[in-house]
């Protein structure tokens, strides 16, 4: 077995795309002391996701802290693990300890920086592998490219030369990323909504977007609120459909929407 093929079967912390929901929690690499760690699943239609918890409460210290982990119809999907240097065991630096996992899959095949935050896109095994660090806390982001192309399409927007084509939704949300990243909603909030219902796209794909799209468009209110001059009710009752309509998409949601429509409502008053 030559270099590439062995690079190609390195798992990313213990896992891989075939990875079963059973097997995950005996498979995942996690470092440091794991005493009182706590698994949940919780299943919705055919939707499973496994979460794991090591709290400092607890007596338990590791790496990654917690992460939750996304199946569908028993097919890993995408995962994100946290990571923390409050959390994590002591002495074990947090950034030398992602760099040591993701040096395994080579150089990025892109960066993406905005204020306070540092991302470095992998590709390795059909999967994206997302690191975005944060100060003292991190996020490890997988993605089964061909079930959840999110992390793909994120890194071509920041100019990976990768294939879009055959990811149904990615390059309506590649465009979306990039409209958001220069904060043109009025690009971005489409673009999104396009991805979001493509109907070859894998489900839990189209529920991410979904979430990114409300946020998009909570966003796009609030700008527009700072740009009016005068905050007339036909711009309010526009503004509580377009709320309305972000909360069907995001149920989870509701309550900083309808918050958010509360502010706007009294500042419209004043």
């Amino acid at each position: 077995m030559n270099l590439a093929w062995l690079l190609l079967a390195i798992p990313v912390w213990g896992l891989e795309p075939a990875i079963t929901l059973t097997e995950l929690p005996q498979r995942l690499s996690v470092f440091g002391r794991l005493d009182g760690e706590k698994w949940t699943r919780q299943v919705t239609d055919a939707t499973e996701i496994l979460a794991f918890e090591c709290a400092p409460d607890a007596g338990c210290n590791s790496h990654p802290s917690s992460a939750v982990f996304y199946f569908h119809r028993s097919k890993f999907v995408s995962g994100t693990m946290q990571f923390s240097r409050e959390k994590g065991p002591q002495g074990k630096h947090l950034t030398h300890y992602v760099n040591r996992h993701v040096s395994r899959f080579g150089k990025p095949i892109a960066v993406g920086q905005t204020v306070g935050r540092y991302t470095r896109y992998y590709a390795h095994s059909g999967m994206t592998i997302a690191w975005v660090q944060d100060g003292d806390e991190a996020q490890v982001k997988i993605y089964v490219d061909r079930l959840n192309p999110v992390g793909r399409a994120e890194a071509v927007a920041l100019g990976a030369q990768l294939n879009l084509e055959d990811y149904p939704g990615a390059g309506a949300y590649r465009m979306g990323y990039q409209a958001l990243l220069k904060e043109d909603w009025s690009s971005a909030v489409p673009s999104f909504k396009a991805a979001s219902e493509n109907q070859k796209a894998h489900p839990i794909f189209r529920e991410q977007v979904q979430f990114i799209l409300a946020m998009s468009i909570a966003t796009s209110l609030k700008a527009e609120f700072r740009q009016q001059s005068k905050k007339t009710p036909a711009w309010l009752r526009a503004a509580a459909k377009k709320i309305d309509y972000a909360k069907t998409l995001a149920p989870e949601l509701t309550s900083q929407l309808n918050q958010l429509l509360e502010t706007f409502r009294v500042e419209t008053t004043k």
